[in-house]
């Protein structure tokens, strides 16, 4: 059975205020957009892209490995509080009502899973010191018990396995996935741009994906049609979830809704900002759309 997610309404902004000083966060974010080929935003003349009306429920929550202040203090209404003027910016604004919503915005948040052998450097100290002994025993008897060794090589490859796992979970997770097959290098070497998203991935990151349906095909056609998605991520290492999501809202207000080929990275400013919202108001429930990245 598919599990239901609560569908919230953000009826509006009260006040949004922002201070001029940019301070760098050292860091770059990865973004990938993608929108479906039949997905044309209406214009109004001179005016430019017709304004369309969103509601948003809240999708998977992936918590850190380890304990993580910055983004357990986070509340689903802050979070949408962060994303609500960057989408603004491509005339994305939240639904007066649901009856009259184009979109619903389902946001994905928290940090990739990495996976990092706790038991590595033991496992080839053993390997190391089976080898010897193996050939030993050869010397001595004419053959020798290769069962230690073997074992030691089959955890090594269930956890080579299951770092595997885990890179291509995030890459689908976070969009690397077209950069890693369009620039992977045939002759079994990396190239430059391979071995730096590799490095990325092999990092625990913050992400926000969000995920937008045509909502009235939802309600008149009982069927999810995935019209765009957007991607956004930076490393955790020395930042908090708490001043990249700004960051991540801001790099994100420029391809909302939109198509980008490939990965592209966006400098990395953090602008302080302080955003207050009317009450939310539940207005129903709806079926959970798919994970990002299946």
């Amino acid at each position: 059975m598919k599990t239901r997610l609560l569908l919230l309404l953000t009826p509006g902004l009260c006040a949004v205020s922002l201070f001029a000083q940019l301070t760098p966060l050292n860091e770059r974010i990865a973004v990938s957009a993608t929108a479906a080929p039949d997905y044309v935003r209406p214009h109004d003349g001179m005016a430019g892209l017709r304004p369309a009306g969103y509601i948003v429920t809240p999708g998977h929550h992936v918590e850190s490995g380890t304990r993580d202040r910055s983004i357990e203090a986070l509340t689903f209404t802050k979070l949408v509080g962060q994303l609500a003027p960057d989408l603004a910016r491509q005339k994305y604004f939240p639904a007066r009502n649901a009856e009259t919503a184009d979109l619903l915005i389902v946001v994905h948040w928290g940090v990739s899973q990495v996976y990092d052998d706790p038991q590595k450097d033991s496992r080839m100290d053993a390997l190391k010191n089976a080898l010897p002994e193996l050939q030993a025993q050869v010397r001595e008897n004419g053959m020798g018990d290769a069962a230690p060794m073997n074992d030691i090589y089959d955890s090594l490859e269930w956890a080579q396995d299951n770092s595997r796992t885990a890179f291509w979970r995030n890459a689908r997770l976070l969009g690397y996935v077209q950069d890693l097959q369009r620039f992977g290098a045939d002759n079994g070497y990396q190239s430059d741009r391979e071995m730096l998203l590799s490095a990325e991935l092999s990092e625990e990151r913050y992400f926000v994906v969000l995920m937008a349906y045509d909502y009235q095909a939802m309600k008149k056609e009982k069927r999810s049609k995935l019209v765009w998605t957007t991607r956004l991520s930076v490393r955790t290492a020395g930042n908090n979830f708490t001043e990249a999501l700004p960051v991540l809202a801001q790099a994100g207000s420029q391809v909302f809704g939109k198509q980008v080929d490939g990965l592209v990275h966006a400098k990395a400013n953090l602008r302080t900002g302080r955003v207050t919202f009317g009450e939310m108001k539940v207005l129903g429930v709806v079926e959970a759309p798919p994970v990002p990245g299946n």
